[in-house]
Order: structure tokens, then sequence, then C-alpha cells
């Protein structure tokens, strides 16, 4: 059933061994969280668990690692479909899962509730922090290569106990892992392209782990392992760029007291230069107005990326984008794309990013797209109310400016508190800012739901967000309506005023019997009013508003008033 092999390098080293040659550290660090997560293509709600391990992953890396196992009835495949399962997988649903509605799974395989570690997706995140606020008994660092010349996967492991374990021994186990499995889905959307992460293919050791005899503090131990990657299993194409190591030692089968993983690097595996965006993980939604676009660039190849170029297009305006930089390979990493789009954007905006060059040749590389509404308008004064919830520690608000700097940090505020705090941000003028919150461990601000508002400095409502989610939210907007402008706004041909005491926006033409149309919406790019020669526009409520104007030469004119 296997093709591994052990060589023990050393069981026990003490005393008379030096501590140098050990990369393991051997400080008191946080304990890491295994999500072993049982799933099936069949399973129509596995997709939202799906995102909910990725967004998580991408928000803890380094913390948090997931095997997603295919298992149970929801991954039985028909005739037509692909088999994901192994033996160990069905082993472990029928250890654990014990008849538990899919997808489900467990963190550290620790019971925090009832009799067994099974829980619902809704619990993840939550027992993934609280595992990480634990110290680790044992720290464990890994190391792995893959050789093309002979379809060997070396891995090295090492560990030290910082602390006694009530326990007379521990087992070590090490799975392999495959990501961008391409296959069928249910709920997923895209019939057999769906994009499979983390999936379980293999062990190096015996599915419950090998044996670690001395579990006392200033222990170290290490094992090496040897694995022969095959083509195919069950059928399903082996590709080595695409697997992870993942290492975790536990008191029993239960009890998981740390995790590692590492990605192994490919020695003589052939990969043509290629390469792949995703987009950021606070995607372009609403309102946008920074100077770039955050995007995840991912090498494919074994050559190191240094330079990418990217056409990036902005209402019908295309310009030509260079990112210069180094990404290993096989890895990804964020960056960031400069673009001059301050003058292309509008009320509503298409915008796309495609990959077009890489290390300096032409690319016909993926594109990713969408749209955006313009930034608010406000005052260089704006008010900011926000509500926290119970985890405030793992919040950041801030303001930042278009270039993505800090402008100003709110906070920290104090944690299992649900508060209302009232900021103040003096601006400059004729400026665009961000109001950015992000969460750490990409659940947003929920328990209870928080929220933020911004306000000019006439308390009008410029913009806000009462369901931040996943890993956070931003909104943009421009300075350019100061207290003497934002109740005028003029060309030459026209002026547009707010009349409080009426609660209407008053357009008054330059020269009289000149034809136009007018379209106002409100902040939310919602049409609030349209027509001919209108000269009054009721308004129900204070916010920002923008007032579009089109003369019978087809000339049109933007007025953005803040009403109070």
């Amino acid at each position: 059933m296997k093709n591994y092999y052990l060589f023990l390098a050393s069981m026990l080293l003490i005393c008379n061994v030096s501590v140098a040659q050990y990369q393991v550290s051997t400080e008191v660090q946080p304990k890491n969280a295994l999500l072993e997560e049982f799933t099936g293509i069949n399973c129509g709600n596995c997709p939202d668990a799906h995102k909910i391990v990725a967004n998580l992953l991408l928000a803890q890396e380094h913390t948090v690692y997931a095997i997603a196992i295919h298992s149970g009835y929801y991954a039985s495949p028909f005739p037509d479909q692909p088999d994901f399962r192994t033996e160990e997988g069905e082993t472990l649903d029928a250890t654990f899962v014990a008849g538990s509605g899919y997808p489900c799974g467990m963190i550290n395989r620790h019971i925090f509730a009832g009799s067994i570690p099974i829980m619902s997706r809704s619990n993840w995140t939550l027992c993934a922090k609280e595992i990480h606020q634990e110290d680790a008994p044992v720290n464990l660092y890994v190391t792995a290569t893959y050789s093309a010349a002979d379809a060997q996967l070396s891995v090295h492991v090492e560990g030290y106990y910082t602390s006694d374990v009530d326990a007379e021994q521990n087992l070590l186990t090490v799975a392999l892992t495959q990501n961008n499995i391409k296959g069928p889905q249910s709920g997923g959307g895209v019939g057999s392209d769906y994009v499979h992460q983390h999936m379980l293919r293999d062990y190096l050791t015996p599915l419950w782990g090998d044996t670690i005899s001395d579990c006392t503090a200033g222990t170290y131990f290490t094992k090496d392992y040897t694995y022969t990657v095959p083509e195919y299993i069950n059928d399903v194409a082996v590709e080595p760029a695409e697997l992870e190591v993942i290492v975790f030692i536990a008191n029993d089968k239960t009890d998981v007291l740390n995790v590692t993983g590492v990605k192994p690097p490919c020695e003589g595996l052939e990969l043509p230069l290629a390469a792949e965006i995703s987009a950021y993980r606070i995607p372009v939604q609403g309102t946008y107005g920074f100077n770039f676009y955050e995007l995840y660039l991912r090498n494919k190849s074994n050559e190191t990326l240094t330079s990418a170029q990217f056409d990036v297009t902005v209402n019908g305006t295309t310009m030509q984008c260079p990112w210069e930089g180094e990404i290993a390979p096989l890895a990804t990493s964020y960056i960031k794309v400069p673009v001059d789009q301050a003058s292309l954007i509008e009320t509503s905006n298409d915008y796309s990013i495609q990959l077009t060059a890489v290390n300096g040749e032409a690319y016909d590389g993926n594109t990713i797209d969408g749209t955006f509404r313009g930034p608010a308008v406000s005052t260089p004064k704006t008010l900011i109310e926000l509500r926290t919830d119970l985890y405030a520690d793992e919040n950041t608000w801030c303001i930042k400016d278009a270039d993505g700097n800090i402008i100003y940090n709110y906070g920290p505020y104090e944690t299992n508190l649900k508060e209302v705090y009232n900021e103040i941000a003096e601006l400059e003028a004729d400026k665009t800012y961000c109001f950015e919150v992000t969460d750490a461990w990409a659940n947003g601000v929920q328990s209870p739901r928080g929220y933020f508002k911004l306000y000019d400095d006439s308390n009008g409502l410029v913009a806000q967000q009462l369901e931040i989610t996943g890993h956070g939210y931003r909104s943009f907007f421009t300075t350019s309506a100061t207290a003497g402008i934002n109740k005028l706004a003029m060309s030459g041909d026209f002026a547009v005023s707010y009349n409080k005491s009426a609660r209407e926006i008053n357009i008054t033409p330059a020269s009289a019997g000149n034809d136009y149309a007018v379209a106002a919406y409100n902040l939310s790019g919602v049409l609030m009013a349209q027509g001919n020669n209108i000269t009054a526009i009721p308004v129900t409520s204070k916010g920002a508003y923008i007032i579009k104007i089109t003369t019978g030469n087809d000339d049109t004119q933007i007025f953005k008033i803040i009403t109070n």
C-alpha cells in the first residue's frame, strides 16, 4: 500500500550533541492549528467550507495548516468522476466523523465541546484562534526536496520539547497534500474545472504516526524520510510542483500538539516560464481610488521571477504597467501594480488587469476584471463612527492616502467589549483617501456585528459599511468638497447648490432656454432622479450626491454635492 521507507537519523539526541546543528527553535512559541477538513466532490455545501479554509490560510500563513480529506459518502465518485479518496482518509472518516454532516472538520483533533472533535465549519476559525493562544509544548521544523531524476521526495523533520508532555510517547505524522487539482464539485458552479486545494494524497508515516518516546523538556529528535512520488494515485495525476508536506505531532490519535508544513522545491524538474495572478484578499469592491492594484503573483516555473508587465484597462483606456521584484520558483507573493488612473475614474467604472509579460518575455497570462464606483465626497475634516466586536485586538482601523501610506491609525481598542467609538481625521483638501478595516483571522467584525460610518464636517453621511466580513473592507473618499464648497458647485454653464431649508438640490443654468438632461445618483450609485430641464431635486436624507448634467451637444458635466 505504501511506497515509503524510513531512515532513522536519530531518535533521541541529548547531552553530548551540539545544539548548533539543529534548525528547530528552542523558544516557547504559540501552538499552530491543524485543520483536517472532511469533504467530497458531491457535497453541495463543501465549496463554502473551502472558502473558509482558503481565507483562514491566507490570513494566518504559517499559523494554520490544512488537509482536505475526501472520504465518506459524498466523496464516492460516480462512474464518470475521478476518485480523490485514500484508504487512510476512509479510516479517519470512520474513526472521527461518526455520521456527522458534511462539510465538517477538526482543529488539532481536540474536543472543544461534546464528545468528539468533529465540528461544523462555522466553528473552525474560532477554535483555531483558541488553539493559537496556547503555548506549544514541542516545536517542529521541516525541510523537503523533490528530485526529478529519481522521483524522490526527501523530508527532514526536527523537534524540540519546550516543556514536559504528560504522555509516555507522542506520535509524529507526515502527510502529503496536493494543490490545484481540477475536478468536479457540486455547488462549485464551474463543472469539472473546480480547483481543489490541500487534497490528501498519501502519508510518509503510518496513518497514526511514528513513535517519539522521550517527551521531556529540553529533548530534541530528528527523523528523515524518503518517498517515491508516483505518477498517479487512483488515476489522478500527481504533480510534484503542487505538493506540500504537512508534519504534526500528537499525544495519541487525538490532541495535536503542534503542526508545520513546507512546499518542496523541485530539483531537475523542467517547468517552463509561467505565472498567474489572483485577486488580493480585500478585493476591489464598492468604491476604489488607490494609485495601484494589489495582486498575488504566482510563479509556476523553476526560474525566479524578477519582472512582470500588465495591461491595466480602466473605462476603455489601457495602460502598460510594469512590476519588478523577486519571487522564488513555485512561490506566490503579494505585489503592487502602480497605475495612473485618477483622471480616468468616473462615477461607475470597469477595470481589467492582464498579465502580458514575465522576465522580459511576452506572455499570454490570465485576466482579473470587475467594476467599482468612484470615491465618495467628504471634507478635509472627516468624522468616523465605528463599532468594535468582542475581538477588537484582531482588527486594524486606519486611513491611507492614494499611495497606500497610513495617515491615521485608530485603536487599538479594548477586547471583550462591543463599543462605539468616535474619531476625527484632519486631512488635506483635494486628495483621495481610504478608510480601511482589516481582520487578522478573516472572519470580519461579526461577534457581534460591528460597523463604520464616515461623516463630513457638517455631519453629512459620506460612507458606511454595516457588514464587515472576511479579511476586511475599504471605503474611498475625496476631500474635494470643503466647508465653503459643499453647498455650491459651479461651472461656466451651471451652478448646483443645496437648499437645506427646502431639503432640495437646485440646478441653475447660466443661460435661460438651454436644454439639458439631469441624472442624480446617491452614494451607492443608485439613480435618485432623472429628467429634462429640472431645477430642483428633493433630498430625503443627508449624504453625498452626484449630479450629472448633459447638454444638447452631448457635453456632460459632473457635480458632487454634500447635503446635511
